[in-house]
């Protein structure tokens, strides 16, 4: 099933269009990572998403119900995490989450453990007494993760959870949202693309206001994968033109390992799976196959394949 549907939606400011006819889903119990370039329409479509602001055309539906015909309930689904922390600094960490409870309507018997679980799942117990400008930026960001979740939403939406943070507080919140992934449905936008591959069943990515990709890691890979490296060892490289001369040779770079061992960079410029034919170009020159793999792109160098 799917959580969120978006459904053709387009934005404007003015006479820049932001977004530019959306449409991709979100399926329930998965982390969905959406990326794009600074100007890309990202932070546009989470706040749609989010209810803080209406598409000019198009829909968004949340568990199958319209969150233009239905707002009020369906935004109780939605709990945010805004790249800029939504923190009253001078609260007490256990009063503002009893605050943002009542605040979503939380029935005021079950408040206190609502908030309770709340800060045991964000590690937040011991600091529940503190004011939250005296905590550090890591323990900042779990407030506010906890400000996201306290009211129990199925649908988590996090802007940049980890932007600011040290390596070891990134690696803890990180820890967190999987372990989140139980309860609610993520939505996940991040510039950190190792995070983003950590995480994430599935992707989004936009460029310029349109949807460049969406899908698995595999699936997008699939879609734009104008090339590929097959990496080979050989015994000999003595008909190495041969395998240079082939028509859907790009490119081969050779690298010698040992007295009788070579590594061979070849690339690819088909579209088609050429591990068959390549193999057995090979062997037919009697260069003696020892290994061969595929090397596929990392998700770096996959992001800017798809939005160049």
């Amino acid at each position: 099933m799917h959580a969120v549907v978006v459904d053709k939606i387009s934005r404007s400011f003015g006479v820049n269009k932001v977004l530019d006819n959306l449409s991709f889903s979100i399926k329930e119990g998965s982390i969905h990572g959406f990326l794009g370039p600074n100007g890309a329409g990202k932070s546009t479509t989470m706040k749609i998403l989010s209810g803080l602001l209406a598409p000019h055309s198009g829909e968004v539906k949340i568990f199958g119900e319209s969150l233009t015909e239905h707002q009020k309930k369906v935004k109780k689904q939605i709990g945010i995490l805004p790249d800029e922390l939504p923190l009253y600094y001078d609260m007490v960490v256990s009063d503002f989450l009893h605050f943002v409870a009542r605040l979503n309507g939380v029935d005021l018997l079950l408040i206190e453990q609502y908030v309770d679980e709340c800060l045991k799942k964000t590690g937040l117990e011991e600091n529940r007494g503190r004011i939250i400008g005296n905590l550090s930026r890591g323990y900042k960001q779990r407030v506010a993760l906890a400000q996201a979740m306290v009211f129990k939403p199925k649908i988590l939406i996090l802007d940049e959870p980890t932007v600011g943070l040290d390596p070891n507080s990134v690696k803890e919140i990180r820890e967190l949202i999987l372990s989140l992934k139980k309860d609610h449905t993520i939505f996940l936008s991040s510039h950190i693309l190792s995070e983003v591959s950590l995480m994430c069943n599935d992707l989004t990515i936009i460029n310029r206001g349109k949807i460049m990709a969406t899908g698995t890691v595999e699936e997008i890979h699939q879609q734009f994968k104008t090339k590929n490296i097959l990496v080979c060892r050989v015994h000999s490289i003595s008909h190495l033109e041969k395998i240079q001369n082939l028509e859907y040779v790009n490119k081969l770079e050779t690298k010698q390992l040992s007295e009788h061992e070579y590594e061979l960079r070849v690339d690819i410029n088909s579209t088609n799976d050429m591990r068959a034919e390549l193999s057995e170009a090979i062997i037919k020159n009697k260069m003696g196959l020892l290994t061969f793999n595929e090397e596929k792109l990392d998700l770096e160098k996959l992001f800017l394949e798809v939005i160049k």
